[in-house]
C-alpha cells in the first residue's frame, strides 16, 4: 500500500505485533509471531485539481428591482397624439387636394397607405410589448415594402399629374 488506510490508527509508541494463529476444533491452536509493524500516521489524499469546484458555494442572493412607474395619463396621451399626428397632415393633405375617393383605392396607392398603417402598428406594438431591436428588425423589413409601394405610388401620382397637365 502507498499509505495504510485512515480506519487504522498509526502505532505512536509501540509497534503492533503481527501473529499467526492455525488451530482446529480438533487440534489446539499454534502461535507464531511473525513481525512486528509500525503503523506511520495516514496522509490526507492527494487533492483533485478541480475539487475547488465541488464545495458549497454561498447562496446567491438576489435583488429585485422596484415596480416600473408609469408616466402621468397626460405625457401618455400627449405622445399618443404625436404618434397620431402624421395620419392627422396625411388626411389634412388630402382634403386639400380634394383626390377622388376611387383614386385613393387605386391599385397602386393603397398598398402604400397599408404600409404606413403597418409602421403606426409596428410603433404601438414597440409601447406595449416589444423591445428595440425587436423593432428595429421588423422596421428593415417592413421598409422593404413600404419603399417599394411608395415608388409606385409616386410614379402613379406623376403619370395622372402628367396626364391632366397634357390635356
Amino acid at each position: 500500500m502507498a499509505r495504510p488506510p485512515s480506519s487504522l490508527p498509526p502505532s505512536t509508541t509501540d509497534p503492533l505485533k503481527v501473529s499467526l494463529y492455525i488451530g482446529s476444533f480438533v487440534h489446539p491452536p499454534v502461535q507464531y509471531e511473525l513481525f512486528d509493524l509500525v503503523v506511520p500516521p495516514s496522509q490526507p489524499p492527494a487533492q483533485h485539481p478541480e475539487e475547488v469546484h465541488f464545495h458549497v458555494r454561498p447562496e446567491i442572493q438576489h435583488t429585485f428591482q422596484p415596480d416600473q412607474k408609469l408616466p402621468p395619463k397626460v405625457i401618455s396621451a400627449f405622445f399618443t397624439l404625436l404618434l397620431a399626428a402624421p395620419w392627422v397632415v396625411l388626411l389634412g393633405l388630402w382634403a386639400h387636394i380634394r383626390p377622388q375617393v376611387p383614386y385613393l383605392f387605386s391599385p397602386s396607392i393603397l398598398p402604400f397607405v397599408a404600409s404606413l398603417a403597418a409602421f403606426e402598428a409596428l410603433l404601438v406594438q414597440y409601447w406595449v410589448a416589444l423591445k428595440l431591436g425587436q423593432v428595429l428588425f421588423y422596421g428593415a423589413i417592413l421598409a422593404i415594402p413600404t419603399a417599394l409601394t411608395g415608388q409606385r405610388a409616386l410614379a402613379a401620382l406623376g403619370e395622372r399629374r402628367l396626364g391632366k397637365s397634357s390635356k
